[in-house]
């Protein structure tokens, strides 16, 4: 697969600057945990950097660009996309979800499987979708060593 036609079945990865790769984000208003815990004072989602400073300077583009990526996740090429993009663009280290977060166990089914054609990428994956992990580890073990 051609870097373009990744780009178009994702849309774009993020670039966090304190982070020594690319990043794949979504929309954190689509949290399920996370707005709950957003209602929460003092946890880490009540003042989720995701829906403000740089993110609410360009919210409109960031909703655009959010939309594209959801759709990606749900576009039968997606994981193709994803292992074409960061072998290409970030081989050493990855991060999952610079904004947002897994949006269903397909969602992660699918991460697992990318982070397990790459194993010589390291995938960090910070998640409040604990019991999302927990139903994936009892039903279908642990994940891949380069994925934390």
């Amino acid at each position: 697969m051609k870097i373009k036609d990744a780009l178009n079945v994702i849309g774009s990865l993020s670039k966090p600057s304190k982070m020594p790769g690319f990043s794949f984000g979504l929309n954190p208003n689509l949290c399920k945990q996370g707005n709950i815990l957003s209602q929460i004072e003092g946890s880490v989602c009540n003042k989720c950097y995701a829906k403000k400073g740089f993110y609410n300077v360009y919210k409109k583009q960031m909703a655009k660009t959010w939309a594209k990526r959801l759709e990606g996740v749900n576009n039968i090429l997606f994981e193709q996309s994803m292992i074409t993009l960061i072998q290409k663009k970030s081989p050493d280290y990855f991060r999952w979800h610079d904004a947002g977060d897994i949006q269903n166990m397909e969602h992660l089914k699918k991460i697992v499987r990318i982070a397990r054609a790459l194993p010589n990428t390291k995938f960090w994956m910070p998640t409040k979708e604990v019991n999302l992990i927990r139903e994936y580890n009892k039903t279908y073990g642990d994940f891949p060593s380069n994925l934390v």
